[in-house]
């Protein structure tokens, strides 16, 4: 086995490799120059012809372009004024300040409004006896000249008459009194008092005058 050294002998055996190859290169070409080695008939074919289709490149669709900002534009709002009225006339009501969180109010069924107040007519005495008002004087009270009113309180019946007749307030002499109760429960006739056009009794107070005439 050699010896290397400093790489002489791998530098010779590279050297002599190429050298190698190059005469069998050379002795292979002048073979095919003489005809004495033949390659074997290759057929040709024509080339193949490549043509280039072109090709319609797709629609580039361009996004819109979003502004950065849009410009809003608002009509001013059209406001109507009344014209200043002449305050409401007062309806005599006064508004009253309802506190909040009041309970609900039961409100029940509805019913119908309240009747209206009947009419009523007072009694008055009845004019065809005008003549029998005034009672007579008694005879002891003009001799001794008494005088004064005498208020009698009479209830009246739905016929007219007289039912009952007491002193209301006295004259100031007994015999005056006396008297005009006597009459207004003798005497005494009314047209009755009514409610609704109906005769109803009642009662009423009527002055009496005793007074003295000279002459």
């Amino acid at each position: 086995m050699p010896i290397v050294a400093n790489g002489y002998t791998g530098a010779r055996s590279g050297t002599g490799l190429l050298i190698t190859v190059a005469i069998h290169a050379a002795l292979g070409a002048a073979l095919l120059s003489l005809g004495v080695v033949s390659i074997p008939n290759v057929t040709r074919t024509e080339p193949i012809k490549i043509r280039n289709i072109p090709v319609t490149p797709p629609e580039k669709v361009t996004p819109p372009v979003m502004p950065d900002q849009v410009d809003l534009v608002f009509a001013p709002p059209v406001v109507n004024i009344a014209p200043d009225l002449p305050p409401a006339p007062s309806t005599g009501l006064t508004s009253v300040d309802v506190p909040p969180n009041l309970p609900p109010v039961a409100v029940g069924p509805l019913v119908d409004p309240a009747p209206p107040a009947p009419v009523m007519v007072l009694a008055r005495l009845d004019s065809r006896f005008a003549a029998r008002f005034q009672p007579p004087y008694p005879a002891s009270s003009e001799r001794a000249e008494e005088e004064g009113v005498v208020m009698v309180r009479v209830r009246i019946g739905t016929d007219g008459r007289v039912l009952a007749a007491e002193l209301k307030a006295s004259s100031g002499h007994a015999r005056l009194d006396e008297a005009a109760v006597a009459h207004a429960r003798r005497a005494w006739r009314f047209t009755p008092a009514t409610r609704d056009g109906v005769p109803v009794e009642s009662w009423r107070e009527v002055p009496v005058r005793f007074e003295l005439v000279n002459g």
